[in-house]
């Protein structure tokens, strides 16, 4: 998956299902009752002229001895985001993307140019089910003291894509993803926890720029030249 570090599950809706042609060869329907809290919950999201979300992130790899934790946090504007971690800053304007080695003082410099069926920027997973995905109602339980629904989101394409499935944990009281966990083919999990920190803010578009000469020293990598 391309930036584990910083997917954050969460999930919205602007138009109806596109079902494709895959859809129809799989013969699955659209579960109604998850596609109207989706609705919801992409509702809620662009009722915000920006996003500040604090997050934690568990890799679970079957081959490993250990897992990966990180956390850190991230603005979204639109389709611009920025995430900032221990490890490392990625930012992107909708045009390129810089990703930023804080501990080599590196950075490499593309164009933003997302793959289909891959989670590139943040806000890629309010966008997911209306993707020749399939959601449909897990149940409810309690996660952080939180009762929460749980949608599952089915490739319909379960060949091409790279994910087995994608599970958002929904906190109905306030229509908002908490949490996700992302189950690839490959065996590894990623876990995503959610903290709304600002719903309300107004960031600039000047934070969503790189300025090298705040790091001396830096390594640029520039592909887009």
């Amino acid at each position: 998956m391309k930036f584990a570090y910083f997917l954050i599950p969460l999930a919205i809706l602007i138009s109806p299902f596109f079902l494709s042609a895959q859809n129809n060869e799989r013969k699955l329907e659209q579960d109604q009752e998850s596609r109207a809290l989706l609705e919801l919950v992409n509702k809620k999201y662009h009722a915000s002229p920006s996003l500040k979300l604090d997050f934690s992130l568990l890799v679970d790899m079957p081959e490993e001895e250990s897992n990966i934790k990180s956390k850190g946090v991230v603005y979204l504007k639109n389709s611009k985001y920025k995430i900032d971690t221990e490890e490392m800053m990625i930012i992107c304007d909708n045009v390129k993307r810089y990703v930023y080695l804080k501990e080599s003082n590196e950075l490499q410099v593309n164009y933003f140019e997302p793959e289909a069926d891959e989670i590139e920027s943040p806000s890629k997973l309010f966008e997911l089910y209306k993707e020749n995905y399939y959601s449909r109602m897990s149940g409810e339980r309690m996660d952080n003291n939180i009762r929460v629904t749980v949608i599952t989101l089915i490739p319909a394409d379960i060949k091409q894509s790279p994910y087995k499935m994608i599970q958002l944990f929904v906190d109905k009281a306030n229509n908002r993803i908490v949490k996700g966990e992302i189950h690839a083919k490959d065996g590894v999990k990623y876990t995503y926890g959610i903290a709304y920190s600002d719903e309300n803010l107004n960031i600039s578009d000047t934070e969503f720029s790189f300025d090298p000469a705040k790091y001396p020293g830096i390594y640029i990598d520039d592909m887009t030249k």
